[in-house]
């Protein structure tokens, strides 16, 4: 009876573990769902800081179409001082990502004209490793309520650029193509995804940002 008690217990455990996990998945599709219905598309670019490639009246294609692409891991522990939720996410935009808009690639012996094309990534995967910190006393400042880290790892397997319709590949288009094709599996490549992975983790800081000024509101107005 005894080691059928453990099974037992052992059995409610999997199963609670298994009905968390789905409740997890589900609440993140929806809010990827919400993302791909607010999203707009296509959304629009004015000016690229001035970098390796420089881009203008940019329009960004493919963000409704992000999904996730593997199980959301989720993991807690605890010290004496905070609470930490784990997680672990993966999004796919597959072959939808793409750039249409006036290109400039700026090396140390030549910059090219801009130059009209459509930039597409292909097989274009971002994995998240997100940290939520949960401080267990309120120190009255904003930033010792919550804290969010994460460190996003981009995988591009190709990128390709084209020309838009009515454009001549005679032309600098053309130059502009054969330099990123002998660039792309390299340094091109390598920096396109450290480019995507810098603005993820300054995205992840804003929101960072947000989630302390609006609980820090809502716990100061509590102890008032």
């Amino acid at each position: 009876m005894f080691i059928t008690g453990i099974a037992n217990g052992s059995t409610l455990i999997q199963d609670k573990a298994k009905n968390e996990d789905i409740f997890v998945n589900t609440f993140i599709d929806y809010l990827l769902s919400l993302i791909r219905l607010i999203a707009p598309e296509p959304m629009k670019m004015n000016e690229s800081p001035y970098n390796l490639i420089v881009v203008k009246n940019a329009s960004i294609y493919g963000l409704r179409e992000v999904i996730r692409s593997c199980p959301v891991k989720l993991t807690t522990y605890s010290t004496p001082e905070d609470d930490y939720i784990n997680f672990i996410l993966c999004l796919d935009l597959k072959n939808y990502f793409k750039v249409d808009g006036l290109f400039q690639i700026t090396t140390l012996l030549y910059d090219t004209d801009f130059t009209p094309a459509i930039l597409q990534l292909f097989n274009f995967i971002v994995n998240f490793n997100l940290t939520l910190t949960l401080p267990k006393t309120y120190q009255n400042t904003t930033e010792a309520l919550l804290h969010l880290d994460g460190i996003p790892r981009v995988e591009i397997s190709r990128l390709q650029f084209s020309a838009p319709p009515n454009v001549d590949e005679r032309t600098a288009f053309g130059f502009l193509s054969d330099l990123t094709n002998l660039l792309s599996s390299g340094p091109l490549g390598g920096y396109i995804e450290a480019k995507i992975g810098s603005t993820i983790r300054r995205t992840i800081q804003l929101v960072n940002q947000e989630m302390q000024k609006t609980v820090g509101k809502f716990v100061k107005d509590k102890l008032s």
